[in-house]
């Protein structure tokens, strides 16, 4: 894909990031209880997904859809998404008992 592209994916995925993240939902899931990230995995759009995954907001990868199934989940055909899926959790662990400790 483009370079250009996927610069300006993550970009605004950033942008939207860092100015309005306080007053989104980035976990909201939709009538089939998909969430954002959910939508991306699904439809197979990697730089989405790992541009949300940067984005420094509060993602959520218990959640499920109506199928029973998390993004973990659905991610497990992809391995691309899965190293992201894996990445993001180690960070978030690391992240979380820095915080326990300071």
């Amino acid at each position: 894909m483009d370079s250009a592209i996927i610069y300006s994916v993550e970009k605004t995925i950033h942008y939207i990031a860092s100015n309005y993240g306080h007053k989104i939902n980035i976990n909201h899931q939709d009538n089939n209880g998909n969430t954002r990230l959910m939508k991306a995995v699904k439809m197979g759009n990697i730089i989405s997904a790992k541009a949300l995954l940067k984005s420094g907001l509060p993602l959520d990868l218990s959640l499920k859809d109506f199928g029973g199934r998390s993004v973990l989940e659905l991610s497990k055909y992809n391995l691309e998404l899965t190293n992201a899926l894996n990445e993001y959790v180690k960070t978030q662990q690391i992240v979380t008992s820095l915080q326990y400790y300071l």
